[in-house]
Parts: C-alpha cells; structure tokens; sequence
C-alpha cells in the first residue's frame, strides 16, 4: 500500500514537471537580455521579457485557418543568423510585401567638408555614399536625400532591426530572416532593477522542484 502511495505522488510530481516544461516550451517562456541593442525600450542592464510561442506555432501547423500573429511593430525573440545557439530580441519594422529602406551605419569618417560618410547599402550592395551634416539623424532624415533605396521583403521574411540603431546587429546587415527563426512575440517585460532578483527566485524554486522530482522517482 506504501509503495502504491509513493507511486502515485512521485507520478503527480512527474505530470507537474512535464506539464511545467511543456508550457514553457510551447506555450509561453521568459528569458533574461543582455545588451544595449534595443534601448531605451530594453535596459542595457537586463531585463526579463514574457514572450509567447503558441500562436505562432498554430500558425504554422495551421497555415491556411491561422494567421501568424506577429505584426509591424512588434518586439520578437529569434534565433541569430550570424550563431544559431544564440537568441536575439529586436523590432519587426517590415514583412512580406512591405516597401523598407535599407540603410547601414558604419564607423564615421569625417572628410574635407567637415561632414559624416553614411554607407548605404541597397541589396547588402555597396552602392553610393552620402555626406550628412550630423551625426544624429533619424531615418526619416535620411530618407530626405536622393541616396535611399527601396525593396521588397520576401513572402514569410521579416525584417528586424534594434531600437538603438547605432549599436544593433540586425537586418540591415544581414537581411530579413525566415519566419521559423522567430521564436516568440514578445508580451511582458519586468522591470530591471528586480530582473536578478525575480530570475533568482524562479531558478532556485525551478531547481528545487526538479530535484525533489528526481530524488521521489530514485527512492
């Protein structure tokens, strides 16, 4: 009768670990960022971002019933072109069928007028340069020179780009990725001065549980 009792707790506590992973795995997950790409939307500091997986899952089983859900606009968590073990959090600006202006910042050079070389490069194609007379430009005061050029993202590509565009890797230097890159859409971010302390508390209770688990099914 003992054993049977024990099974029963140990098999409640399995369901709980594996439904814990399946929900984390499938349905919705956290992660921790690291860098200065996205600010001022993301501290450079870290932060915990909630991010959902389903939708975008049903959207690929389901293809002609589920539209996929991510739109302009939205910050997204992906798998890095340039290392696919890494993940990346960025901002879709364009989709499919969508007119983008592809521009790229490089390392100022000043030349003999004083100004700022920008290095447009249309079609990851080194076409032309342009001199600018700041150095803090928007895009939409880029787009006011002769130098833009325009293209067309391909069906199921987005392109993503970091909010701070002065020091993000991203699209402008590697192109629109594939849909199946994108791992999440992102819904929550937690604040960053309790981002250690909140990751902390999940780790230890996350480990705990696992442990606990291990230790019932050993005995």
């Amino acid at each position: 009768m003992r054993s049977y009792f024990l099974f029963n707790r140990n098999f409640k506590l399995f369901k709980i670990f594996v439904g814990f992973h399946l929900i984390q795995k499938y349905v919705v997950n956290f992660c921790l960022t690291n860098g200065p790409s996205m600010s001022p939307t993301i501290s450079p500091d870290g932060e915990i971002l909630i991010y959902e997986r389903i939708r975008i899952l049903f959207s690929r089983i389901f293809k002609n019933v589920y539209r996929n859900p991510i739109k302009k606009g939205n910050i997204v968590i992906a798998y890095s072109k340039d290392d696919p073990d890494l993940r990346i959090c960025k901002r879709v600006i364009a989709k499919v069928r969508t007119l983008q202006l592809l521009y790229e910042y490089i390392n100022y050079i000043a030349n003999s007028s004083g100004g700022d070389v920008v290095t447009l490069y249309p079609n990851y194609t080194l076409v032309t340069t342009i001199d600018c007379e700041n150095t803090d430009f928007t895009l939409d005061e880029i787009c006011n020179y002769s130098g833009c050029y325009n293209v067309v993202i391909p069906k199921d590509y987005y392109w993503i780009q970091g909010d701070n565009i002065v020091n993000s890797r991203d699209s402008r230097h590697y192109g629109p990725i594939h849909e199946s890159m994108i791992i999440g859409k992102v819904l929550y971010k937690m604040v960053s001065s309790n981002a250690d302390k909140i990751l902390k508390i999940y780790l230890v209770n996350y480990c705990k549980t696992l442990l606990l688990t291990i230790l019932d099914l050993a005995k």
